[in-house]
């Protein structure tokens, strides 16, 4: 036991006995349940190693229990998570001592090897009596924890049957059958996007493919609508399996019918499905099938800087074994993230995309510029090739010329089009008229 605190099992059989307690019935007292999620705690794991975490959660659980009552129950329910139950208790007296936790958090530096680790919480509350159920209560509970999180975490959030932001929760979860659905029926398509080398015009074709869905009324959905909901619910790894399938297969397909598939061919992987397990094997085991790369058709995997940093053990050894493979890498949002430089050098990429945040402002704000030009240069020095993403006119594109980044991706060289390479394409990709999204 790491941290000496109850485990899920311990918890769940106290709230079960608070619920069935025949003693309690009728009663009225009012409790309060509280999910309390590290923030971001995967990257000490992950950069530090599981024992540097495990110390630094057994001093976690040693702040959590100063200021609570006796009565309280304090749990740890998953890897970096925590239950605590306060019997009869107001939702002020509660919101009051767990403000002091976060304080508390604040102001504590956990040391190691010259490193000074800081930890902040994301707090879900939710205040109950016994006519409610114990089912209603923990979704509640976990709601206000994602609510809190959604919107910056360090903080809490106290739940309400008429808070927006978790009807907003409640509205991902619909999304859940649809996406299942769309899965299973065929109700996903691909668009692409064309990368435009700024200089030259001996590179290969590249093209970002990105996933769409298909609504009952035949419209275009975008992935911005379903996709939170995706990571949430752990559909993530199941849509990226579902895109590189579909990119192979189409590939293949072409290829075998004699038709021209050189280029690169850019495939977005999310954060969630890095640190799946199953994901890694699966992918592994549907890339050794196809070799496209002796008909210069290369797929290139694009992650996400804050997710290769968030999932870094696992991102280095996907992209060292998929690179082994023939497979490219680019990563994606660059200079979104966090401390973007210090973990540059780890990640064994061949492109770098520089986040169209400092790209589609990058004439009106000498400080964007600067950062486009910094991060072309480093990009430089790495031997990796730079892409702009939200290129948006063509001043835009004439600056990215002067300063020497090698592509240009966004709305001024093409919108996302339907992704067909030839007749042979299957049907629901290529029967798609473009929605210009």
């Amino acid at each position: 036991v790491i941290t000496g605190l109850n485990n899920r099992y311990a918890f769940e059989s106290k709230m079960q006995r608070l619920f069935l307690d025949d003693d309690r019935v009728g009663d009225t007292a009012e409790h309060v349940l509280c999910y309390i999620e590290l923030d971001q705690f995967k990257v000490v794991n992950d950069t530090f190693g599981h024992s540097v975490g495990d110390s630094l959660l057994r001093e976690l659980a040693d702040i959590f229990k100063q200021g609570f009552r006796k009565s309280d129950v304090l749990s740890r329910i998953g890897g970096d998570e925590f239950a605590l139950l306060m019997f009869d208790c107001s939702i002020g007296a509660a919101e009051n001592q767990l403000n002091l936790l976060l304080k508390r958090l604040r102001e504590f530096n956990f040391e190691f090897e010259g490193h000074v680790i800081n930890v902040t919480a994301s707090i879900g509350l939710v205040l109950f009596d016994l006519s409610t159920t114990m089912t209603d209560v923990l979704k509640q509970a976990d709601s206000a924890c994602y609510a809190a999180k959604e919107a910056g975490r360090d903080r809490l959030h106290v739940y309400y049957h008429d808070d927006e932001s978790i009807s907003q929760r409640t509205g991902e979860m619909s999304w859940v059958s649809r996406i299942q659905r769309a899965l299973s029926e065929k109700q996903f398509v691909l668009y692409s996007q064309e990368i435009v080398p700024i200089a030259g015009t001996d590179a290969l074709p590249h093209y970002e493919l990105l996933i769409r869905m298909l609504g009952d009324d035949g419209k275009i959905i975008p992935p911005g609508l379903f996709f939170p909901a995706a990571e949430h619910y752990n559909l993530a790894a199941a849509i990226d399996l579902w895109v590189v399938d579909h990119v192979l297969s189409n590939l293949c397909d072409a290829r075998d019918a004699g038709h021209d598939i050189k280029g690169i061919y850019g495939v977005n992987l999310s954060g969630h499905s890095l640190g799946d397990k199953r994901f890694y094997e699966s992918i592994i085991e549907r890339v050794s099938q196809h070799d496209l790369s002796e008909h210069d058709a290369y797929i290139c995997f694009e992650i996400t800087e804050t997710a290769a940093i968030l999932n870094m053990s696992a991102a280095l050894r996907l992209i060292n074994e998929l690179r082994s493979m023939g497979c490219l890498f680019a990563l994606d949002d660059f200079g979104s993230g966090l401390s973007s430089y210090a973990y540059l050098q780890q990640m064994p990429i061949d492109f770098l995309k520089i986040d169209g945040m400092f790209v589609k402002n990058c004439l009106d704000d000498p400080v964007k510029l600067e950062m486009i030009r910094s991060i072309n240069s480093v990009g430089h020095v790495m031997g990796v090739k730079t892409i702009a993403e939200f290129v948006e006119n063509e001043a835009i594109f004439d600056k990215l010329c002067e300063i020497d980044v090698d592509y240009a991706q966004g709305y001024w060289n093409g919108t996302p089009v339907p992704w067909v390479l030839a007749e042979v394409v299957a049907n629901d990709t290529a029967s798609i008229v473009s929605q210009g999204v």
